[in-house]
């Protein structure tokens, strides 16, 4: 069935074989085949298992010049054991990257939608700022008002109006405040239908405008709950996006930054040591998440296995759980006819 707007055929259920990654049972310390699979796994791939004990990497691969930086899917207590020294491997099976991207085009999505992309972001200064965004959204200055309720009523309580204007400025970049970007008006328009979806609904949002957030989903979204999350993680997976452009202190506190915001989004747990907690999805947030995966250049199955599912911790399966309860809430279209399913987001847009 072609694509018809924001349908979006799924096929048939049957010949759906979505990936799943499987736990992977780790080689003793130094172990070259967990070399590999540790500097692949930092870039998303996932393996299945190696075939035999000897191995070369295909000459593709090699020319994609593979990281060495840890994942963020290996355990904390193994992460020591990482060596930097190139080891390499046959892999006669297919690889996929998939569970923690957030485009599925070449070229990053599409500005005009709201998307924003390069390697600046608000979390070099701030962090989600949920608190201050859940202020407006309490007092009704959200979404008409915003700009006066901050700076003439100092809604957000700021002592000089330079910081009435840096907060503004800051609450602008990360949700943009501008009724003419599709993607601020299905945001305010599912915080009016579920307030209580908001931090999730914020969270979206953020990893959409800020790349510096979003460079910080996989080591965060990779982690199994209760594992630690080692601060050089983050930092290696951000200073990939931006390159010499900050130095050491400005790093550090970006990914203070970043941890402080999935801290609060429920994601991670604890002060000082920062643990991974899993978050229970909301299905106002889900619908956006699909919309977003949809114009991010998802289709089909993808939809259910990207980076937005992933950031409410759902997997494949248990997104399609999700969709059944979506659909009966009208938030979209999801339905089965015979072995094929639709998904219509539509219902996303004409609520704007």
């Amino acid at each position: 069935m072609p694509h018809e707007g924001n349908r979006v055929d799924l096929g048939r259920e049957r010949d759906i074989s979505p990936v799943v990654e499987k736990p992977y049972p780790l080689p003793a310390p130094g172990c070259a085949k967990r070399n590999l699979r540790s500097r692949l796994a930092w870039q998303g791939w996932r393996l299945r298992p190696f075939p035999g004990p000897n191995y070369f990497l295909p000459a593709q691969n090699l020319r994609q010049g593979m990281g060495f930086n840890p994942p963020a899917s290996l355990p904390a207590d193994l992460l020591y054991h990482l060596t930097r020294d190139p080891v390499w491997s046959n892999l006669n099976t297919r690889v996929f990257q998939v569970k923690f991207a957030f485009s599925n085009n070449k070229q990053e999505p599409p500005g005009s939608l709201g998307f924003r992309s390069g390697a600046r972001g608000t979390h070099s200064s701030r962090t989600m700022m949920l608190d201050e965004l859940a202020l407006l959204f309490s007092q009704r200055a959200f979404p008409n008002d915003i700009k006066k309720a901050v700076l003439e009523e100092n809604i957000l309580g700021k002592s000089t109006a330079s910081g009435r204007s840096l907060s503004l400025q800051r609450l602008t970049e990360l949700y943009c405040f501008d009724n003419s970007v599709p993607m601020f008006r299905v945001f305010t328009a599912l915080c009016r239908r579920d307030p209580a979806a908001l931090p999730q609904l914020a969270l979206l949002m953020a990893v959409a405008r800020d790349p510096l957030l979003r460079a910080s989903a996989r080591p965060v979204l990779g982690l199994a709950s209760g594992s630690q999350l080692m601060r050089d993680v983050p930092r290696n997976a951000i200073a990939s996006v931006v390159g010499d452009r900050m130095n050491e202190a400005v790093l550090d506190k970006v990914v203070r930054n970043t941890s402080s915001s999935w801290t609060k989004t429920g994601h991670l747990v604890g002060r000082t040591l920062k643990r991974r907690a899993h978050v229970r999805a909301n299905q106002t947030a889900f619908a956006f998440a699909l919309w977003l995966a949809h114009k991010a250049g998802f289709g089909g199955v993808e939809l259910f296995d990207n980076g937005w599912v992933a950031a409410l911790d759902l997997d494949s399966s248990s997104a399609r759980a999700l969709a059944e309860r979506a659909h009966v809430a009208g938030l979209i279209n999801f339905r089965k006819i015979g072995d094929a399913v639709e998904l219509d987001l539509s219902p996303l847009d004409r609520m704007t």
